[in-house]
């Protein structure tokens, strides 16, 4: 949480420190849905405490500071990660998976990093079979257009998956078909010329919005809206938030490695049955797609029936961001 200017430290709370501390406890250590609490508890130690470092941004404690890389280590992962993609290509052709790409794409292997809560990888989604053959296709027609550009692209997904080099792989031949399939640009930037009149009034209808300040840790946050929300296809809004997800990834590299704040703000809207369910798992699935980390999601409603559409989010994002989110019912 920020205010005019600066970001706040921890001690500028309105509450005061025990109170704070008691309500940050019950929203952070007390999550409601069953599922997540049983995964707290289920990880090792050393994960449930980056699960409340992560959340809570704590100076001292947060894995994703704001330092650069290593220039070695980058080097070493963006090769690693070329390779993965080669290897990608090699294990789809070997399985019979239809592809003409030649040169790194493919489906993905077996993830054998298992443990979901130390990155933000794709649950099922890196396994073979879930790579398209146009996964492929938009990741080789990027390169064809603008090779450096692609290239340049590599360290956002890295970050995007902490350095784990086969989800990043992943990630990047996933973004490149979304980008494809909403007809946005493969070898360059999205541009606000990109979007048509529909996407536009998406972007400024204040459904979503990346608030002009920062959290205390420094880190970006965005909040959206459901009573805001203005679309007339499920791709003006998905076009509009790949836009405002590269505006905001590409003004700060210190977004990419500290993460992002989701907040989904639906204090005072009832909650009347027209709930947009298939827009939530577009959007659940693009997230999966953007080289962007969210770190904690909070889900604030008043109204009762929103408890479903929070069993339903908790169902659809990968494990990493299960355990950082959070419904809170308030008014």
């Amino acid at each position: 949480m920020t205010s005019n200017g600066g970001p706040l430290n921890a001690s500028s709370f309105v509450l005061d420190p025990q109170h704070r501390s008691a309500l940050q406890a019950r929203i952070l250590f007390c999550p409601a849905e069953e599922r997540t609490a049983r995964e707290l508890q289920q990880l090792p130690k050393e994960q449930r405490e980056q699960v409340w470092a992560d959340m809570t941004g704590h100076p001292e404690t947060q894995q994703y500071r704001m330092t650069a890389e290593s220039p070695a280590l980058v080097q070493q992962q963006v090769n690693a990660m070329t390779e993965e993609i080669q290897s990608l290509l090699s294990s789809s052709t070997s399985s019979s998976v239809s592809t003409s790409s030649s040169e790194g794409e493919a489906s993905h292997p077996s993830n054998d990093n298992s443990n979901d809560n130390s990155n933000n990888s794709h649950d099922a989604t890196t396994t073979l079979s879930s790579i398209s053959t146009s996964s492929f296709q938009a990741y080789r027609l990027a390169r064809q257009r603008n090779p450096e550009y692609v290239e340049a692209q590599k360290i956002m997904f890295l970050r995007a998956e902490d350095f784990n080099a086969k989800a990043a792989a992943v990630r990047m031949l996933h973004f490149f078909d979304t980008l494809q399939s909403l007809r946005l640009p493969l070898g360059r930037d999205i541009r606000l010329s990109d979007l048509d009149v529909d996407d536009k009034e998406s972007l400024e209808a204040g459904g979503m919005q990346w608030l002009p300040v920062t959290d205390h840790a420094g880190r970006a946050i965005v909040v959206t809206r459901q009573a805001n929300y203005k679309y007339k296809t499920h791709d003006n809004m998905l076009r509009a938030m790949c836009y405002m997800a590269q505006r905001i990834l590409k003004s700060n590299e210190n977004f990419q490695r500290l993460g992002i704040i989701s907040v989904s703000y639906q204090v005072g809207h009832k909650y009347q049955g027209g709930y947009d369910y298939e827009l939530t798992r577009k959007v659940s699935t693009l997230v999966r797609a953007l080289p962007m980390r969210f770190v904690a999601i909070y889900l604030c409603y008043s109204s009762t029936p929103w408890r479903r559409v929070a069993d339903l989010i908790s169902h659809l994002v990968s494990p990493f961001l299960r355990v950082r989110l959070r419904s809170v019912q308030g008014t």
